[in-house]
């Protein structure tokens, strides 16, 4: 073998080696961007959890059924409560719209999360008049993609799906 030959020989392992390298690589970064999609649905999940549990306390939820049968009637300080339950899950749905932008959620997560969550936030006249008041302290283009949503969603629907509900439940 020539020192040309050996030196080709030479060229090509190391050239296997380098596409091997990056294969390996695509896959680990593969393999950490399907872990970091889990960690995201956890701490939503989680983050949702939070939330729902907040309502077993009495007085939160009491503010939360206020607003939506009689919010003209709401307190300033059950207004704040309300604020701060808007804010909060508006920022994490914010989050998801982020990451999505990052091209870190597959494209339309944002959006099946705003239709899944938007009847529960938005579903009341409160909720209607906190986004028209506070929606416009978020970026403009989430804005703009959320208010269609918020627009679609019934501003007595809590109210009406809470009323079959509680219907449904009674006896003859």
């Amino acid at each position: 073998m020539t020192k040309s030959e050996a030196g080709q020989w030479v060229t090509s392992a190391t050239n296997v080696a380098v596409l091997l390298g990056a294969v390996l690589l695509v896959i680990e970064l593969r393999q950490n961007e399907e872990l970091a999609r889990l960690e995201m649905i956890q701490s939503r999940t989680t983050a949702f959890q939070q939330a729902e549990l907040a309502f077993l306390d009495p007085e939160i939820t009491r503010v939360w059924v206020k607003s939506i049968k009689d919010p003209a009637t709401m307190t300033l300080e059950e207004a704040r409560v309300m604020v701060a339950y808007l804010a909060i899950h508006m920022t994490q749905l914010m989050r998801i719209y982020d990451l999505e932008q990052a091209g870190l959620l597959r494209e339309g997560t944002t959006m099946r999360d705003f239709t899944g969550d938007f009847e529960y936030l938005f579903g009341n006249r409160f909720g209607k008049a906190w986004f028209e008041e506070f929606g416009q302290d978020w970026p403009s283009d989430f804005v703009e993609l959320a208010r269609p949503v918020v627009e679609s969603v019934d501003e007595n629907g809590l109210k009406k799906r809470f009323s079959r509900l509680l219907k449904s439940l009674q006896t003859e």
